[in-house]
């Protein structure tokens, strides 16, 4: 009998912590494809009050959510810049 442990994934908070913390079991889902460096833990590492992701859990239906964040990620990217110049 071999004792396995739930490999999760979450995405760190570079934001400043804004937003709920959700865990994902699937490390190609869409909703960390925008994190950083989402990082791979125990599942045992968080609370159980810790909600997985709907779409990794399966109760949300992706097709239905694809958005695009082309304008939102060149926002970023010009604000970025702007701090950096300044």
């Amino acid at each position: 009998m071999t004792n396995q442990t739930e490999t999760v994934y979450v995405a760190g908070r570079s934001n400043g912590g804004h937003g709920d913390r959700k865990v994902h079991t699937d490390p190609d889902c869409p909703g960390l494809k925008e994190a950083r460096n989402p990082l791979p833990r125990s599942r045992e590492a968080y609370p159980d009050d810790i909600e997985e992701c709907k779409i990794c859990s399966g109760e949300l239906n992706q097709s239905e959510q694809d958005q695009d964040h082309s304008a939102y990620n060149a926002l970023v990217a010009a604000a970025e810049s702007e701090a950096d110049s300044a």
